[in-house]
């Protein structure tokens, strides 16, 4: 799921990421996965030729501090 994230972000299938919220239907859960999907990011932000504007914005609105 991560991995699937990340790389639709890193994609541009999103203009403007905010949140990103897993959910489990079968186990009945669901949970804010911003911070964990961004943190995925940085450490394959040297992978990418180009990182989409949209995607430099979301990492600097989804951090730890």
């Amino acid at each position: 799921m991560r991995k699937l994230s990340a790389e639709a972000l890193a994609a541009a299938q999103h203009e403007n990421p905010v949140r990103i919220v897993a959910f489990n239907t079968a186990e009945g859960w669901s949970r804010d996965v911003t911070i964990d999907i961004a943190d995925e990011l940085r450490r394959r932000y040297v992978e990418y030729d180009q990182v989409p504007n949209s995607i430099l914005k979301f990492l600097e609105t989804a951090s730890r501090h």
